[in-house]
């Protein structure tokens, strides 16, 4: 199925992980004069489609759930609507807060609805055969968390990849990112402290909005992030042949130095062109 979420079971319940719903985004869009339908409604329906795909009965947004800084009153309306939505969808809702969720808290408990939790950025671990820890990647996880995970989920960073078809036509799309990662090398970088055994490893989900794309995974992840994420003590870019992307419908696209060497490729076959791109 290709959904820019993902289904998980941990600890007997079946889970439909999100990053980044970034819902409102339309309402900053209409204010720069880029007019474009409500998206809450669609984005709620995307997340059921791929619950019901795998029985999943429980949800968990893992940052960034809306958009706009400070939040207006129409965006309120939106952030409501898709958490009441939710809500009614699902037994468990939980909520990672991101670095764009400034009063979202309070939303959460105005609402007051029962099946709704949230806790801060630096996420929860829910616990079974394998221990998930699930957060947002702009703050770093409590140091206990990381110690007893087995896997890491996080968004923030909105993977994406530049993908060019035999008319040169230049598109992008939103990926997954895997990694299988020592633990110990990341808590020295992470804590500096020697903590942790074997390997730990890491998804990075794509965003959720379909108004939103992302960054090309090629420049994003091959280099040290210019912007504040956990990615930074993982050094990504230092190994990109354990590095592993894959389009929203799991079709494995390679590791990150096989599409390195594809954007290298593919800018000099512009260049000998003589910059002219087709469309």
């Amino acid at each position: 199925m290709d959904s820019r979420g993902i289904t998980v079971t941990i600890g007997g319940r079946k889970w439909v992980l999100a990053a980044d719903t970034h819902v409102g985004l339309e309402i900053e869009m209409a204010a720069k004069g880029i007019m474009v339908p409500s998206q809450t409604q669609r984005i709620l329906d995307e997340i059921k489609k791929t619950a019901d795909a795998e029985g999943a009965n429980n949800v968990a947004i893992l940052g960034d759930l809306k958009h706009e800084l400070p939040l207006p009153l129409e965006s309120t309306k939106e952030t409501k609507q898709f958490l009441t939505g939710l809500s009614k969808e699902f037994d468990n809702v939980l909520v990672i807060l991101g670095n764009h969720d400034g009063g979202l808290d309070k939303i959460i408990n105005d609402l007051g609805l029962p099946n709704l939790t949230y806790t801060d950025s630096r996420g929860i671990v829910i616990e079974g055969t394998k221990n998930v820890l699930l957060l947002h990647g702009n703050s770093k996880p409590r140091e206990e968390d990381f110690v007893k995970s087995d896997v890491i989920v996080m968004g923030h960073t909105h993977p994406a990849i530049s993908m060019q078809d035999s008319t040169g036509y230049i598109m992008r799309r939103p990926v997954m990112v895997r990694m299988e990662l020592d633990k110990k090398r990341i808590a020295n970088k992470m804590y500096s402290k020697n903590v942790g055994k074997g390997k730990v490893t890491v998804i990075v989900m794509p965003t959720f909005n379909p108004l939103t794309i992302g960054m090309d995974v090629s420049s994003s992840l091959a280099a040290e992030p210019g912007f504040n994420t956990i990615l930074k003590y993982m050094e990504p870019w230092r190994m990109p042949k354990n590095i592993e992307i894959y389009l929203t419908d799991m079709t494995f696209l390679g590791t990150l130095d096989n599409l390195v060497e594809y954007n290298e490729h593919r800018k000099g076959r512009y260049k000998a062109r003589g910059g002219k791109r087709r469309s």
